[in-house]
């Protein structure tokens, strides 16, 4: 795959580092290697993960004029974003779990909290789905209430008759859920001995340990799916490890977080439900660390690989996080960016729906068989075949050339789809890849305009191996006039992911009136937990206490309000001085957010939770920036073609071969760029211009 050589920017240490992104059609590397940054891409191999890994590094070896055994020598640290916690979950596809569970509550996780879809027809409606058969989820006689004390001593023996029981009907893992447990972990602890005696190698997640906060539904479903996804991430960790380690890697492994950081192997082992999320993720913080070299603020993110389109909003450089997420109708407490997916990518179907229109997505042709023009089975039209018939890709060239796109087929499928309506070839193309537009705008506005922020004052950042084809139809939609592609688009989340500071994020429940006598001496023990919790973690993924930084927030709500306000917190011993200032500002902070007037003023206010959030730097690769040159980037013009533009109107084209324009050359649209990985259309009334680190800047022209 493409490489950037040293001497057009790069100052990197002597470290070899490696990102990965495993997404659902492409598996992408990025390898900073010796004062050289090479990409790697492969087919992603859903049966055993770590192939497609290899295969991917194969392809930056080869770049870098290695093998990959001395590469993998080399390499000091490789960090991996991964689908396959998000697979297991979405899929519903996982460990038989043994759930111990506080009696009275079994059916806690089919009421899901009153778990509701945001439909206007009841008819719709519809029950979470039995993750877990009510047979597999035994009630045991204990009881902590609020505060932590014991009403009902856990009783072992039923507890461990229970244990067999699940056992022996086929209970692969377990999770323990017991009331209150995250201001007393004492039963739950108990618990975890007992199925330890009794089942040696079983995999145990207690609710106090992965989400030690209020709020029993959240805390249980995430005991509950951690639990879940076990088996699956522990086979891409050991299959992962082992391929690398035979392949010649001796370096540091670790994982890439849906909270925007990477974490060690270590903490991986016991919660990964972490991996939530965690591939488009890894785009958020490679743009971050580009915006901010740019002197960018409040930019849109958009990734668009084979399978989804993923997007989410960055104001002031901060990203915005959930504390709950919902996987099926199923809450779940678990920090991640706040990042909307849809079904659009390269592999999207095209069809009819059940009204008889046409639809392209959310069902993806995924790697295999993959759009019909891969020539692997496939016979329903895709977006990639669209892109291919409308002139956008070139066939030969696909891939740096190493797979041969089937033009023929491609224009056969696209004719089927629209046989449905009538359609000529033009008329199914344009629509193909106008509904993906749409659809993919549409997510936009969801991040910005129902949020009541105005995207015409971002900058857009498209990347993904097809995202750069669509940025500029799907900006004219919206007004946004400005677009960043990066460097690495095809790769850059793997280019985030490998970036990326180590980063945990840490809660704890106090649940008490601000102004509380004792709400000082359990802000200080929550606190205390919380940094040993950090270090301890920390020292597992080799680093020091000297390297962490800690940034605390609180979060806060009028009495009796169901849902709190994230408001930041000091790092300096928590005082009644502090606990009247925080009291005394939040109806302001919270007319922030929901308006003048909406304040209970004189309510009292409680302080739910405390959060922490640990970091580390990492030693990566710097890019600085280059000399612009005043050349011109006529000649990189390789060809010249029809290409169809938005409207179903062809145009003549200019074809660009994109290492051959150098920082400072401008394009006007219609043209295309070709990279080895990607695609750049640029429409007319659009221009297009490689700045000083070698991104693309496309922008809308004015009159």
């Amino acid at each position: 795959m493409s490489g950037d050589r040293a001497g057009i920017g790069e100052d990197m240490s002597d470290r070899h580092l490696i990102g990965v992104d495993v997404g659902g059609t492409h598996t992408d590397v990025c390898v900073s290697c010796a004062g050289t940054l090479v990409r790697g891409k492969a087919l992603t191999t859903h049966d055993d993960y770590s192939l497609g890994v290899i295969g991917a590094i194969e392809v930056a070896a080869n770049e870098l004029g290695k093998d990959i055994s001395s590469l993998l020598l080399e390499t000091e640290a490789l960090i991996s974003g991964t689908t396959v916690v998000t697979n297991a979950l979405t899929e519903l596809n996982g460990a038989k779990v043994g759930v111990l569970i506080t009696r009275g509550f079994k059916d806690t996780f089919r009421f899901a909290g009153g778990a509701r879809r945001a439909l206007y027809d009841d008819h719709l409606q519809d029950n979470p789905p039995d993750v877990v058969p009510r047979s597999f989820i035994k009630e045991v006689d204990e009881r902590i209430i609020n505060g932590g004390s014991v009403l009902v001593t856990l009783d072992e023996d039923g507890l461990r008759q229970s244990v067999r029981e699940l056992h022996a009907g086929g209970a692969e893992t377990f999770a323990v859920c017991f009331l209150w447990s995250f201001y007393n972990p004492l039963h739950e602890k108990r618990a975890a001995e007992i199925i330890q005696e009794e089942c040696p190698e079983a995999f145990v997640t207690l609710s106090s340990d992965i989400y030690p906060v209020g709020r029993d539904h959240e805390r249980f479903f995430s005991a509950l799916f951690n639990s879940f996804c076990q088996p699956s991430a522990v086979r891409l960790l050991d299959t992962l490890a082992e391929r690398l380690k035979a392949n010649g890697f001796a370096g540091h492994l670790s994982f890439f977080s849906g909270a925007g950081g990477a974490i060690p192997r270590e903490l991986v082992e016991r919660f990964p439900l972490l991996l939530l999320a965690s591939g488009p993720a890894g785009g958020v913080t490679g743009a971050i660390t580009l915006a901010k070299r740019m002197g960018l603020k409040d930019i849109l993110v958009g990734d668009m690989g084979g399978t989804s389109f993923d997007t989410t909003l960055v104001m002031d450089l901060q990203p915005i996080l959930r504390s709950k997420i919902d996987i099926s109708n199923m809450p779940l407490g678990l920090t991640t960016i706040d990042i909307l997916s849809i079904g659009a990518g390269g592999g999207s179907l095209a069809g009819v729906d059940n009204r008889g229109v046409p639809k392209v997505g959310p069902q993806s042709a995924g790697s295999m068989p993959g759009p019909v023009c891969y020539g692997r089975g496939g016979s329903t039209a895709t977006v990639t075949d669209a892109a291919v018939v409308a002139g956008y890709i070139d066939p030969s060239n696909y891939l740096h050339g190493r797979v041969s796109l089937d033009l023929q087929a491609a224009i056969n499928a696209v004719e089927d789809f629209g046989a449905n309506f009538g359609w000529d070839a033009d008329q199914s193309i344009n629509a193909i890849l106008e509904l993906t537009a749409t659809n993919m705008a549409d997510a936009l506005r969801a991040v910005t305009i129902e949020r009541g922020q105005d995207p015409r004052e971002c900058t857009m950042f498209a990347y993904g191996g097809t995202l750069p084809m669509f940025a500029a139809s799907i900006c004219s939609r919206l007004e946004i006039e400005h677009v960043v592609i990066p460097r690495h688009s095809s790769v850059f989340c793997a280019y985030g992911v490998m970036i990326a500071k180590f980063l945990r994020r840490y809660s704890r429940s106090v649940q008490k009136p601000l102004l509380d006598s004792d709400v000082i001496a359990e802000v200080a023990r929550v606190r205390n937990e919380m940094i040993n919790q950090a270090s301890e973690e920390a020292s597992a993924g080799g680093i020091p206490d000297s390297d962490c930084n800690l940034s605390w927030s609180t979060e806060l709500k009028f009495q009796d309000q169901g849902f709190e306000i994230a408001v930041p917190l000091s790092d300096k011993v928590f005082s009644f001085e502090d606990a009247r200032t925080l009291a005394a500002a939040f109806p302001a902070r919270y007319e922030e957010i929901y308006g003048k007037g909406t304040a209970w003023e004189g309510s009292t206010v409680v302080l739910v939770n405390v959060n922490l959030t640990m970091e580390a730097e990492r030693p990566v690769p710097s890019i600085n920036a280059v000399e612009l040159s005043g050349s011109n980037a006529d000649n990189a013009v390789k060809a010249q073609r029809e290409i169809l533009l938005p409207g179903g109107n062809r145009a003549r084209a200019s074809i660009y071969d994109g290492a051959g324009i150098q920082p400072g050359a401008a394009i006007a649209g219609p043209a295309i760029i070709d990279e080895d990985d990607t695609t750049l259309v640029v429409l007319p009334g659009w221009s297009c211009r490689r700045d000083e680190f070698l991104n693309y800047i496309m922008e809308k022209d004015h009159d």
